[in-house]
């Protein structure tokens, strides 16, 4: 399970995420330039038509089968929705679980 951590110098929290490392690194570049990307592809889950390769949407915004935005829980989410959101302060800094939903905003 995830944890949310807390700087004790600068009080921001971060999210420590270990399974976050499973997620596909197929989109990850060694340079900086921008990628062509199709209007369509058949491999990509985000593209409409393929809305099959993501998880149930919780949210679709537009008229039924020409959707503008749709929201999905994140197949590779650094927080879940099961557990509590009580704070523990731990030697150096406080801690909480990993507590909350991380979806993905997919806009056409």
């Amino acid at each position: 399970m995830s944890e949310l951590r807390q700087d004790p110098t600068t009080n921001d929290w971060v999210i420590i995420a270990k399974e976050r490392a499973k997620r596909p690194l197929e989109f990850k570049k060694d340079n900086i330039t921008r990628p062509y990307f199709p209007a369509h592809s058949e491999s990509c889950p985000f593209c409409p038509g393929n809305e099959h390769r993501t998880p149930e949407a919780k949210a679709v915004y537009g008229e039924p089968g020409k959707w503008k935005t749709r929201v999905v829980p994140n197949k590779f989410a650094a927080l879940t929705p099961e557990g509590n959101a009580e704070r523990e302060e731990w030697k150096l800094f406080r801690k909480s679980p990993g507590y909350g939903n991380h979806e993905v905003i997919i806009e056409t």
